[in-house]
């Protein structure tokens, strides 16, 4: 599910507002989808943007991830699906400057949490069709 600002765009509007699905760029998430993880329970459905509806049913993560460090998964959109903080494309390493997500989570810290060092090592939260 991660966003580069270029080649995948989830929303160019809050929570793509403005002209629905016509907004993604090679975006992952499907419009009225229902989504598991790999176990089979399911994570939530997404609305007509393609978007998850917050709360999540369950959580991204499969097993309790500990720390708040290992709960982070690299997602590069902020809180509305729109704004952009990540890392120049993915392109540097240092700095501030990379949106990320909790894979703990079923509010809104699912989606978004805060913006970290780009050098951090985080996990990708990955989506099969």
């Amino acid at each position: 599910m991660l966003t580069d600002g270029n080649a995948r765009i989830a929303c160019t509007s809050d929570d793509c507002i403005t002209s629905g699905v016509a907004e993604h760029k090679d975006w992952v998430l499907k419009p009225n989808t229902t989504y598991k993880r790999p176990d089979g329970t399911l994570i939530g459905t997404t609305n007509e943007n393609g978007l998850f509806n917050i709360p999540l049913t369950n959580s991204y993560a499969v097993d309790p991830v500990g720390s708040n460090e290992a709960a982070r998964v690299w997602v590069g959109w902020g809180n509305t699906w729109y704004a952009q903080d990540n890392c120049t494309g993915w392109t540097v390493s240092t700095g501030w400057g990379g949106y990320h997500a909790r894979q703990d989570a079923t509010n809104s810290q699912a989606i978004h949490y805060s913006t970290q060092m780009c050098s951090d090592t985080n996990p990708i939260a990955c989506v099969e069709q």
